[in-house]
């Protein structure tokens, strides 16, 4: 559905959430859809306070996920993501397998 149309065909509840390595959860739950303006608070509010030196962040191609405003806002955040080995063999295997 393009982004600004209401979806009123049924009311949605959602949930963003984060599990760090340490095993501290985050979770954000809301009404509606998320956009880039919420998964941005996300990241801004909640997820970055969280975040230890050793965790990764993994996300999928969403447009949310790769919206320029979302980028624009982890690189103002000036975190650092190590690319552990574990996250590569599966990025391996996924293109072995034609997931990639």
């Amino acid at each position: 559905m393009p982004e600004g149309i209401k979806d009123v065909r049924f009311k949605r509840q959602s949930m963003v959430s984060t599990v760090c390595l340490s095993g501290e959860k985050v979770a954000f739950v809301f009404e509606g859809t998320l956009n880039k303006e919420l998964f941005v608070q996300y990241l801004r509010i909640w997820f970055a306070p969280a975040l230890g030196p050793l965790d990764v962040l993994v996300l999928d191609n969403s447009s949310v996920h790769t919206s320029k405003l979302v980028r624009e806002v982890l690189g103002s955040l000036e975190l650092k993501w190590p690319i552990c080995l574990f996250i590569l063999r599966i990025l391996i295997l996924w293109s072995l397998c034609g997931h990639i």
